[in-house]
């Protein structure tokens, strides 16, 4: 029995012949079985959870029929090129206080974004509260038909968003202040009241010993 003839390339590579024969192999022309299915995986996708964070970023993403296909972490300065090479698809986040500016920034490339409450996204967590599983139960909760979303604000209304909070905080603090030193003070409503009260509790006192 004679062994099986062998052919080289300029790619220094000896290609086999055995029972059937597929020629020889042009240089670089090689089959990336992980690119390929990378690539397909990329063109599913059609809902993701994007967990926020300072500088990491958990991304969960499901195809049209809810399975898994792309879980990964991604740093700041690759979020935008990764969101940049996918498809229109469904984005959602937690609302907080950098999501609108995400929000604006994936939604120029192209994406549907929507903001959550994060008390809504609570109940979808399944295990360990975690950056991970944050993700998923994002992408979960963005699917859902009846699930009511936060309106993505632009500067101008973060804004003036603060300076109510602001006044309003203010306005609780002031309420505190005298709600505490109310019954103390020599003037006011509350030593007014107090005044009234032992007054009144006097003259109860008269009525019963003359009765």
């Amino acid at each position: 029995m004679t062994a099986p003839e062998t052919f080289t390339v300029s790619s220094k590579r000896p290609l086999t012949t055995g029972r059937q024969w597929y020629g020889p192999r042009p240089p670089g022309a090689g089959y990336d079985r992980r690119s390929t299915a990378r690539g397909r995986s990329v063109m599913q996708v059609a809902r993701i959870g994007l967990d926020l964070a300072k500088y990491v970023f958990e991304i969960y993403c499901v195809d049209a029929h809810g399975k898994t296909v792309i879980r990964k972490t991604l740093r700041r300065h690759a979020l935008l090129p990764f969101f940049a090479n996918l498809p229109t698809c469904l984005v959602g986040m937690e609302a907080s206080n950098g999501a609108h500016f995400w929000a604006k920034a994936i939604s120029e490339l192209g994406h549907d974004v929507r903001l959550i409450s994060p008390q809504f996204v609570t109940p979808y967590v399944k295990s360990n509260k975690n950056d991970r599983n944050d993700a998923e139960a994002i992408c979960e909760a963005v699917g859902r038909p009846n699930m009511r979303f936060v309106p993505v604000k632009s500067a101008e209304q973060l804004a003036v968003q603060a300076v109510h909070r602001i006044r309003s905080r203010l306005v609780a603090d002031r309420v505190r202040l005298v709600n505490q030193s109310g019954p103390r003070s020599s003037r006011g409503a509350g030593h007014r009241r107090c005044k009234g009260h032992r007054q009144f509790a006097a003259g109860s006192r008269e009525d019963r010993w003359r009765r």
